[in-house]
């Protein structure tokens, strides 16, 4: 049982209510929910301030009376993560100093970080210079301080203090690639940047544990090797390195080749029909930061017919993931009515996937909804897979439709007239 004022339930900030707006006798969050799974709205709002109602009336408590649970908020799907713990622990000690939200940064955010978390470079080289920039790497200098006994000095060159600064940019070997890597800095100066950082840090770490160092030049062809894949890799993303040379121009950057977008926009995968005795029932979810939201669904033989389309406007939707497992919750009813033969489920929703297929107990915000997908993907032979977006428009066009046009409506044995191009392009390269 849930204590309605003491416990944190509620969905955002500290997740407590404030005091009741009058004196309440109701203490336990069942007292303000009906025999039919929904919130007395009326009792709700009488007793809980506007903001707390309003917050309230948004979640959807399950209609089968299923019993409560205990659920990490800072994960979607409700278990706890050393990833979000230690983000709230750095939001706290960012509030402690002062520094979490300014007029420039309203959410706290710290843009230095997404300097380096954004650049194209190997998450090892990223972690590198986000150890630099936290000053938690383990030089002479940061052992001392944490009580480490360990002589203070550079154990390369033993003329200064090891600390961050000396490693990287006082320390003779340091200076040497430093002055190597000055030739050719164009506008992949910040990825060569913390490249530079993360092979000075490899070549320290190999003299001091006493391992022969490579050479300033090996050093620097290999940098200058690397860049230039991670500089292949960018600019032709569909290409296969194996089967040839691929001209690499550093006046794109770690953009992407436009030749390769304009191809790529050309060639539009299509839809791929069942096996005959199959269906395939195709869903997408449109959401909008206005409140707005809305379902598409179709389902389609082996010869691309389809046997039944649908749009739905979403009424009181939370957010874009929702959207996405209502619309495979109302097409899997469609598809039980409307059809007797074997489903597979198309999404191209990965994280709706995941909530759907994982094989332990879900407790997510969304745990109600996948309960009851789940009985409905087990009253037949069903499995949900993941598709492509470009190949999922028949339904995110209907979504759209369902969103925009706050329509909802159902079509048999015919195609919507709003995607009726999309349906019949889907269909060309099906043989009759």
């Amino acid at each position: 049982m849930i204590r309605a004022w003491r416990d944190p339930w509620i969905p955002r900030g500290n997740h407590k209510t404030g005091a009741p707006r009058r004196c309440c006798r109701y203490r336990w969050v069942s007292n303000f929910i009906q025999p039919d799974g929904t919130w007395d709205t009326q009792r709700v709002q009488h007793f809980f301030l506007a903001d707390d109602a309003a917050e309230i009336l948004k979640i959807k408590p399950s209609t089968r009376n299923d019993a409560d649970f205990l659920a990490w908020s800072l994960e979607k799907q409700g278990i706890f993560t050393v990833r979000s713990a230690y983000r709230l622990a750095f939001q706290e000690q960012m509030h402690e100093r002062g520094l979490e939200a300014t007029s420039i940064r309203p959410h706290g955010e710290r843009p230095i970080w997404r300097l380096i978390w954004k650049c194209p470079v190997p998450p090892r080289v990223q972690n590198l210079a986000w150890k630099i920039g936290s000053n938690s790497l383990a030089t002479q200098a940061n052992k001392n301080r944490r009580g480490i006994r360990t002589p203070a000095t550079c154990l390369i060159c033993g003329q200064e203090n090891e600390d961050t600064y000396h490693v990287f940019i006082r320390c003779p070997h340091a200076r040497h690639l430093w002055q190597a890597m000055r030739e050719g800095l164009t506008e992949e100066q910040r990825a060569k940047t913390l490249m530079l950082l993360w092979r000075i840090w490899y070549v320290h770490n190999e003299i001091t544990h006493q391992k022969p160092a490579p050479t300033v030049e090996g050093s620097r062809r290999f940098l200058m090797s690397y860049l230039e894949s991670l500089l292949i890799i960018k600019q032709h993303p569909e290409k296969d390195l194996e089967k040839g040379k691929i001209v690499v121009s550093h006046d794109t950057g770690f953009r992407r080749d436009k030749k390769d977008t304009e191809c790529c926009k050309t060639t539009r995968r299509k839809w791929e029909p069942p096996m005959q005795g199959e269906v395939k029932l195709s869903v997408d979810g449109s959401w909008s930061s206005q409140g707005t939201a809305g379902a598409g669904m179709v389902v389609r033989d082996h010869k691309g017919e389809v046997l039944v389309a649908s749009c739905r406007q979403l009424l009181e939707c939370q957010d874009a993931t929702e959207a996405e497992l209502t619309a495979v919750e109302e097409g899997m009813k469609l598809a039980l009515i409307w059809t007797s033969l074997p489903i597979i489920v198309e999404t191209d929703c990965a994280l709706a996937l995941e909530l759907i297929n994982g094989s332990t107990p879900n407790i997510s915000v969304y745990a109600f909804q996948v309960s009851r997908i789940r009985d409905l993907v087990r009253e037949r032979e069903c499995k949900c897979v993941k598709i492509d977006r470009t190949v999922n428009r028949v339904s995110h066009d209907l979504a759209h439709v369902g969103r925009v046009q706050a329509k909802t409506q159902v079509w048999l044995r015919q195609s919507p007239p709003e995607v009726a191009a999309a349906v019949a392009f889907d269909c060309i390269s099906i043989p009759s």
